[in-house]
């Protein structure tokens, strides 16, 4: 992918970092195809040209500075990338033993990612998601991916161990309430009522042992938005470590999958937002060989007539969430814990320390933003916590180490 890479902070004020010419037609291709499906409109096609702006072409100050004191010489080995998938910023920080390992490591791991992308992604005609969806009759077992049915067969058993918190068949309701923050309008009733008979996790049935997959009624849309991204991290930074770079951290827009931690140091710092900081006693989570999510929201909203609703939806009924919440989940597994901070926004407050004892390999904390609940955090995360300074803001609160 990158012709020249750059160690540490230095390079020529002005310099660019050039893009295989492959890979930039490959990107663009598939840039193209997100227009027509969304169909973008003048304004939205230049905020994309913006976007290929920051995609095609790093410039050396997004790289870190080496700090002062004992961090200096691990810091010199930093190396940092980003490119624009799954509708985010997908952003690799690494410290290769090796250097010149690193562009293959590179290009191999948003090769990944983009794999991932087209056979997980609700917008694309093509993808392996939506012709599962539409090219077979109800109840037909179907062969899929095993990273498809690896997606499926988790958001599964989350969805039944949460009673539907997260519920992976919501395509129906995405696109409507998608919609309705795009033209600031509230859905319709007769929209709402007409989606929810094609929702529901129990029509979905994911074989435990072999990739089949059968949707039992048609017309359904799944919707991996609140997995997928988790699954994507974890799988670039399993590329990473199999190139040879052990030090790697990949951020997919709120969902981080941690490898061993940069050189010196005995974990990565990844802040804590600021609404859960005060639950948690510190600003600072210290993780190594781990995923991290956050959900809330804090960044996609609907306001209308003096009411917010969130960009998340509780399947159970239908309606876009008016509770604010914010929770954060460290898990072994990125998609785990994507899925779980969605679902605990969902979940009802008192029902959230039962759900969380389903998972003993997770540790969360969940708080309501208007302070009208305390909020509620599982006993082991506690020793994860520190405080800490020198964090810059990340995506939804979340703060991820840069120095």
């Amino acid at each position: 992918m990158l012709r020249r890479l750059q160690i540490g902070g230095g390079g020529e004020p002005g310099s660019r970092y050039r893009l295989d010419p492959s890979w930039v037609a490959s990107y663009l291709t598939r840039l193209a195809k997100l227009c027509l499906v969304k169909q973008l409109g003048l304004l939205q096609l230049c905020l994309l040209k913006l976007c290929l702006l920051n995609v095609f072409f790093i410039e050396p100050s997004a790289f870190a500075q080496s700090t002062p004191g004992h961090e200096r010489d691990a810091e010199a080995g930093r190396l940092e990338f980003s490119a624009l998938h799954m509708g985010t910023q997908f952003r690799l920080t690494l410290y290769p033993a090796d250097a010149t390992i690193a562009n293959g490591a590179v290009e191999a791991a948003f090769r990944r990612i983009g794999e991932i992308e087209d056979r997980l992604s609700d917008y694309r005609g093509d993808s392996e998601l939506n012709q599962l969806c539409r090219q077979f009759p109800p109840g037909t077992p179907v062969t899929v991916s095993h990273d498809l049915w690896q997606v499926l067969r988790l958001s599964q058993e989350v969805a039944t161990r949460t009673g539907g918190a997260f519920d992976i068949s919501i395509g129906p309701l995405s696109r409507i309430w998608r919609r309705a923050r795009r033209q600031q309008q509230f859905p319709t009733p007769q929209s709402l009522a007409e989606a929810l008979p094609r929702t529901g996790y129990q029509r979905v049935t994911v074989a435990p042992d072999a990739p089949l997959v059968s949707l039992q009624t048609s017309d359904m849309q799944l919707d991996l938005g609140g997995v997928a991204k988790g699954f994507a991290a974890d799988e670039a930074r399993q590329v990473l470590r199999l190139r040879g770079v052990e030090a790697a951290m990949v951020d997919g827009g709120g969902g981080i999958s941690l490898g061993s931690p940069p050189p010196g140091r005995v974990a990565w710092r990844i802040g804590i937002p600021e609404p859960l900081q005060s639950l948690l006693g510190g600003n600072v989570l210290k993780l190594a060989h781990q995923s991290v999510a956050t959900s809330g929201d804090t960044q996609q909203f609907l306001e209308l007539e003096g009411r917010r609703y969130s960009h998340i939806i509780d399947p159970r009924t239908g309606t876009a969430l008016e509770t604010r919440r914010m929770a954060i989940v460290v898990a072994p597994e990125g998609m785990l814990a994507d899925a779980l901070a969605t679902a605990l926004c969902v979940v009802d407050s008192d029902k959230i320390p039962a759900v969380l004892q389903q998972f003993p390999q997770v540790q969360a904390a969940v708080t309501q933003l208007d302070g009208t609940w305390p909020g509620y955090c599982t006993e082991g995360i506690g020793s994860l916590v520190a405080s800490e300074t020198e964090l810059t803001g990340g995506p939804n609160g979340t703060r991820t180490e840069t120095n």
